[in-house]
């Protein structure tokens, strides 16, 4: 049976090995947290593809860059949000939720804005928690 179990990981670790996962370089989990951080975008061309012709539009009457923040998707984490590109348009607020290369836009104008809610989730071990 032992021989068995052992057989079968030394396929699998092949098969790993040999894999295209195999083949992208290492990160550690610092680099893997900064890259699921929101970071600022300050030109037409650090915007991802998906959203090019949206910005395009935008700017095409000779308007500035907006101040806009990417939000990535946490790819490789436990849960998987949509990527956001959240964008300050003067009087408004437009959140493009990109999905399989496509967007969606919602616009919020400002003046209708009462609050903003900010969460961050984190994980208490149970033995840390209050009795």
């Amino acid at each position: 049976m032992l021989d068995r179990i052992r057989s079968v990981l030394r396929t699998v670790w092949r098969h790993s090995l040999s894999s295209v996962y195999a083949l992208l370089p290492p990160t550690d989990a610092a680099e893997q947290t900064k890259a699921s951080w929101a970071r600022p975008i300050d030109s037409l061309a650090a915007v991802p593809a998906a959203y090019q012709e949206f910005f395009g539009r935008l700017l095409a009457g000779g308007r500035a860059f907006p101040y806009t923040v990417l939000t990535p998707s946490y790819q490789g984490f436990l849960h998987r949000a949509t990527e956001k590109l959240v964008c300050d348009l003067e009087d408004e607020i437009c959140i493009l939720h990109r999905h399989a290369g496509a967007f969606e836009a919602h616009r919020y104008p400002l003046e209708g804005i009462s609050h903003v809610e900010a969460r961050t989730s984190y994980w208490i071990p149970a033995s840390r928690l209050p009795a």
